[in-house]
């Protein structure tokens, strides 16, 4: 994409996604080449959003998030760097015997 907002090496946390203004913001950002988080406390309408990015070709995660709670907004980019910057590391199991 050859922009002056070209976002292709970016990654887009949206709170409040699911609907009006930040769904737009959303879907804009994608459409410019962001990976987008899609995040609000309504997890089904972020998955809406989310698939709608995706089916006109963009990437999209969704984590749900109420960001008047600081644990949950601190979870919320952890966990948007688990998935587009890090990796997340595998899963644990204890077979301590």
């Amino acid at each position: 994409m050859t922009t002056p907002f070209d976002l292709g090496d970016k990654v887009a946390i949206v709170t409040g996604s699911s609907r009006s203004i930040g769904r737009a913001s959303a879907e804009a950002m994608a459409r410019l080449g962001a990976k987008v988080v899609v995040s609000s406390r309504e997890a089904d309408a972020c998955e809406a959003v989310a698939r709608g990015i995706r089916e006109s070709g963009g990437e999209a995660a969704v984590v749900p998030c109420n960001i008047s709670h600081k644990d949950e907004a601190a979870a919320l980019v952890a966990e948007t760097l688990c998935i587009y910057v890090v990796g997340c590391p595998p899963p644990c199991t204890n077979r301590q015997g």
